[in-house]
């Protein structure tokens, strides 16, 4: 009797494990495609928000250089105190940016940014 109820536990431990497995393939191929179009979203996501992030530190870079140009033009090069100026005047739109190099004079222009 012992090995009946063995053969019949495996019998039916078999059958059990045919049946889980084929839910788990039936909910897997379910599953798949919103798996695929939630991972391409995700990734297109991704693309685009490296692609937004690349732009403005690339137009940063760029007011940043020109900056220092304006700078350097203006009083005739650079040292540490100008070059300062440059990090909280990145926060100035353009028009802003170009009235205080344009109107202010080096004391005036680290005076008002706070550089002694």
């Amino acid at each position: 009797m012992n090995s009946e109820n063995s053969e019949y536990e495996s019998e039916y431990e078999s059958e059990y494990e045919s049946e889980y497995e084929s839910e788990y393939r039936e909910l897997m191929t379910n599953l798949s495609p919103a798996y695929e179009l939630w991972k391409r979203k995700t990734l297109r996501q991704g693309r685009l928000e490296g692609r937004r992030e690349g732009r403005l530190e690339g137009m940063r870079e760029e007011k940043m250089h020109l900056l220092h140009s304006l700078l350097f033009v203006k009083f005739g090069g650079m040292d540490p105190q100008l070059d300062r100026v440059i990090s909280p005047m990145l926060d100035l739109s353009r028009d802003e940016f170009s009235r205080v190099i344009l109107t202010l004079n080096r004391e005036e222009l680290l005076a008002r940014f706070g550089i002694v």
